[in-house]
């Protein structure tokens, strides 16, 4: 009986159980969707026959320079803490971390913590990485804060924002100040640095080298502009997709359905996002005129330039070395991508069914 109530009591305290529960939750409820919806999934699909393949090239063409620039962010973020790395090992540092960001919980911020090897071996040190990493994060979400809020300010004045968006918006900004708090207390050797000191003791020499590293502020500067330069990359992105579709594209509702995107995407504690992002951007979209079928399918083709082409990408990096595990799990992962591209084809038209307009 004891026995059996310790091993209940670990499945219960398992965060992995209660992902896997949560998926299984999901793909449960998208399979009802599918059910329900097969009518919309097939005008989605005919949608998306008729897109104009210039416009489709130009997105992953596109795509690859946003890969390239995020490569150039982590480069100045390293380069702040007078650390130089080569353009490639960034690049891959990025794809490699956002491939597993999504199989972590808040992962754009824990995947930082990952895949510091090849920097090591570079002769980095571990301050140097997490510093640099730190510099990164927050200048990712600075950048939007930068962007979105005389954006989201001008927009709250004729726009109705639900509630998902608002919190979010919220959200990024206390993310921003707990971030400001958390870099200043280091450096001052309170709160923070003392609750990671005594949460784990190997971190105290790291922190205390990172403490005296110096930041190169034009190089600080320059990660920020690289990343605000990011947020426009974006809004083209979305901007390409309505073109592609032969829909008349709209520059106001791609700025602010892109910042909307992106405040979930922080926001979101698991999966990045995946469902409650297609859901609020077409939503957005809606609202500045789009059929729903049209912003659904929008929405899709944005997020295949923006979050399965870099996933992909990021699985194509890991690839680099024979008998690399990834090889062998490669085509069951292929086929949960698809699996998933067809949930979400169902489920976000299914969802816009059922949100009114005021």
């Amino acid at each position: 009986m004891h026995k059996a109530k310790h091993y209940l009591s670990r499945i219960f305290y398992n965060k992995y159980f209660w992902q896997v529960l949560l998926a299984l939750f999901m793909l449960g409820m998208a399979f009802y969707f599918i059910w329900q919806e097969h009518i919309e999934v097939f005008q989605i699909k005919e949608q998306l026959a008729q897109s104009h393949p210039g416009y489709i090239m130009l997105g992953i063409a596109l795509t690859v320079v946003y890969i390239i620039v995020y490569g150039q962010m982590y480069v100045h973020s390293f380069r702040a803490v007078n650390q130089e790395i080569p353009l490639g090992v960034a690049t891959r540092l990025f794809l490699k971390r956002n491939l597993i960001s999504i199989l972590l919980p808040a992962g754009g911020f824990s995947s930082l913590a990952f895949f510091n090897k090849e920097l090591e071996s570079r002769g980095t040190t571990k301050s140097q990485i997490y510093l640099a990493s730190t510099l990164y994060g927050f200048v990712s979400v600075l950048s939007v804060v930068v962007v979105a809020i005389p954006i989201l300010g001008i927009a709250l004045l004729s726009i109705h924002f639900g509630q998902v968006e608002i919190l979010g918006f919220v959200f990024l900004i206390l993310m921003t100040g707990a971030f400001i708090f958390l870099i200043y207390s280091v450096a001052e050797k309170g709160l923070a640095y003392r609750w990671l000191s005594r949460m784990r003791p190997s971190m105290k020499k790291v922190l205390d080298d990172m403490v005296h590293q110096d930041i190169r502020r034009g190089q600080f500067g320059m990660t920020l502009l690289v990343s605000i330069g990011l947020e426009f990359i974006g809004v083209i992105h979305l901007y390409i997709s309505m073109l592609a579709l032969g829909l008349p594209a709209s520059w106001p509702a791609a700025i602010i359905g892109y910042v909307v995107m992106v405040i979930i995407l922080i926001a979101s504690p698991f999966l990045r996002g995946l469902g409650l992002i297609e859901i609020s951007l077409a939503f957005i979209l809606v609202q500045f005129g789009f059929p729903k079928i049209a912003a659904a399918t929008i929405t899709l083709l944005f997020r295949f330039f923006e979050f399965w082409l870099p996933l992909l990408a990021g699985l194509g990096s890991f690839i680099t070395r024979k008998d690399n595990i990834i090889l062998r799990i490669l085509p069951a992962f292929i086929i949960l991508i698809l699996g998933i591209v067809n949930i979400i084809s169902a489920i976000t038209p299914a969802t816009l069914n059922n949100l009114t307009l005021p």
